[in-house]
């Protein structure tokens, strides 16, 4: 590393450290000058460096991208606030040496704030629009995403795409989500195009998903929302070892006698539009899917290989995340720690039996697959449709819904 870089750049006497992981170099900003002057200087470093930006201040900004070396932005008990229009956190390059972005792990809280109608993503991991873009983020406790408000399409918080991963071992990512769009995918975080996100601890509570798509008077059945907590769709990996997906809620529009539904009001695993085929995988070993809401069905959890089907974004769509390798739901708690999925809800639509109040499972090709051991499955209701706990629903002799159960409780569920 040139030496000479740091010492020029402005405020240098705040520069301490080594840029090593246990010394890093350190930024102590209180203005969006020099916070974007910080992050410029952490980009132009080629050497594989670890910085520390440290909020002395609340500071309102515009969008910052890393692309270079492992940064950990700390609180100090502050705020971060994109209040203008496309105001985005961006984590992403076209090298496999990937940046690394880490949200808190000491020293109080730290707050982020999105927009309130944005028309973009607002913190985006990986590469959404083709090719490859590598890319971590990392979460800690004491850090809160909240705000933040898409108008359309995937993500309301956080997307993770191609080459991009994304580790929560805390914190929590709270009224975030999609309003009003035709396509609604993943209030809270939105999984794409072989992403991996995993889910160690913390919260994604009270996100939502708001289908406001109208085709005027219709009688046929849409679905333009999935996922109101997480969505999961096209070679991505979910993984859910603890914390908690908690009431998040999916509402519909209406017009005369048309309606725009919404599946998995904690998380969505959807298929691709062009086979039906789910091509994403999620695997819950650990916490707690609770109170989520949705208005056609899988109130916990949608599963789904027909309709509604999920639209990729992007030129290209590759589905080669782990995701390919037996994708599905897999859910397998231990006998002390069984996952909890419980107190969800759906409306549900009693003329075609689609329901599932705690877990909805439909139209499963032959290579999707559900298993679900080691669960507490409790409390869970449908106002008009069947499967208060569990729906597993097929239409055709093409699909065949793979369901395994073992030691599993069902109690207290109503259809």
């Amino acid at each position: 590393m040139a030496v000479g870089l740091l010492p020029t750049m402005v405020f240098a006497s705040d520069v301490t450290g080594s840029g090593k992981e246990d010394a890093p170099y350190v930024y102590e900003v209180s203005t969006a000058s020099e916070l974007s002057k910080a992050v410029a200087a952490i980009n132009a470093d080629t050497s594989d460096s670890h910085y520390t930006i440290s909020l002395q201040n609340d500071i309102e900004c515009g969008s910052l991208s890393f692309s270079r070396n492992t940064t950990t932005i700390l609180g100090n008990g502050h705020t971060l606030t994109f209040k203008k229009y496309g105001g985005t956190i961006q984590v992403g390059s076209g090298t496999e040496t990937r940046p690394v972005l880490i949200l808190g792990g000491a020293q109080g809280t730290l707050t982020i704030e999105g927009a309130s109608s944005s028309d973009t993503y607002f913190i985006e991991v990986g590469e959404i629009s083709g090719g490859t873009k590598y890319g971590t983020l990392k979460m800690y406790d004491g850090v809160t995403i909240t705000g933040a408000t898409n108008n359309n399409y995937f993500g309301g918080a956080v997307i993770v795409a191609g080459g991009g991963t994304f580790e929560m071992n805390g914190g929590t990512i709270k009224e975030c989500g999609i309003d009003g769009g035709s396509v609604c995918f993943g209030g809270g975080v939105a999984v794409i195009n072989g992403g991996e996100f995993t889910m160690y601890g913390g919260s994604i509570q009270d996100c939502f998903l708001k289908t406001g798509y109208n085709f005027g008077e219709s009688s046929l059945f849409f679905n333009s929302g999935a996922g109101a907590g997480v969505f999961v769709s096209n070679g991505a990996v979910f993984k859910m070892a603890g914390g908690e997906i908690k009431n998040n809620t999916i509402s519909a529009a209406q017009s005369g006698s048309y309606t725009s539904y919404g599946v998995g009001g904690g998380i969505a695993v959807m298929a691709n539009p062009d086979s039906y085929d789910i091509t994403a995988r999620v695997e819950i070993t650990g916490g707690t899917i609770e109170g989520n809401k949705a208005t056609l069905g899988g109130g916990g959890i949608a599963v789904c290989g027909m309709i509604p089907v999920a639209i990729p974004i992007g030129s290209s769509y590759s589905t080669g995340g782990s995701g390919t390798t037996t994708p599905g739901l897999f859910i397998n708690g231990t006998e002390e720690n069984p996952v909890q999925i419980i107190n969800n809800s759906a409306e549900g639509w009693k003329d075609y039996s689609v329901g599932g109040g705690g877990i909805l499972l439909y139209h499963l090709k032959d290579t999707n697959q559900a298993s679900i051991g080691n669960a507490v499955i409790s409390g869970n209701t449908v106002t008009n449709g069947p499967g208060g706990g569990i729906e597993s629903l097929q239409r055709s002799s093409s699909f065949r819904n793979h369901l395994e159960l073992a030691d599993v409780v069902l109690t207290g569920n109503r259809a």
